[in-house]
């Protein structure tokens, strides 16, 4: 019998029985560990879809677990586009300045670093993509007029409160 590695987007289990068209065979040129991250890597791709990134943004994410590191590297690789990458980890801080993510900050120097970046103006978008309810605040009081967020976070059974007042 010849096994082949597959790729199936699928919940998260030990094991599925799927059709044979749901399954995209890895290619044996990608390291099967860099294929565990392609579910990941297609809701970093449609989140930055969703922020439609522009020339002369500032684009600030909040939180740099897998998916926030995912969508900070593709931003961080478009002209004219600059972001800031935010987490209270120091390793994760660390990992996305390995990765080539200029603008690193730890939760509350944020702020400071957008009034600089943008000359006072605020971010024109926010990934909130940290899982913690709080930072959607967070996000809002960092933008620019007519900013926009992006939440991709799962609160799970935690309230998100927002003062919009």
């Amino acid at each position: 019998m010849l096994f082949r590695s597959v790729f199936v987007l699928h919940p998260h289990q030990s094991w599925c029985h799927v059709p044979a068209q749901s399954a995209q065979r890895i290619p044996d040129d990608v390291d099967t560990q860099a294929a565990l991250f392609a579910a990941n890597m297609e809701t970093a791709i449609t989140i930055v879809h969703d922020l439609r990134p522009a020339l002369g943004e500032v684009v600030v994410v909040m939180g740099l677990g897998i998916v926030g590191l995912l969508v900070s590297w593709l931003v961080s690789r478009m002209q004219g586009v600059t972001l800031i990458a935010v987490d209270p980890l120091a390793w994760r801080r660390d990992v996305a300045q390995r990765i080539g993510i200029t603008h690193v900050a730890h939760p509350g120097d944020e702020q400071a670093m957008v009034e600089i970046i943008s000359a006072q103006r605020g971010a024109d978008a926010v990934v909130e993509v940290s899982g913690n309810p709080s930072a959607l605040d967070s996000a809002i009081g960092l933008l620019a007029v007519e900013g926009r967020v992006i939440v991709a976070s799962w609160y799970g059974t935690k309230a998100a409160t927002l003062q919009l007042g």
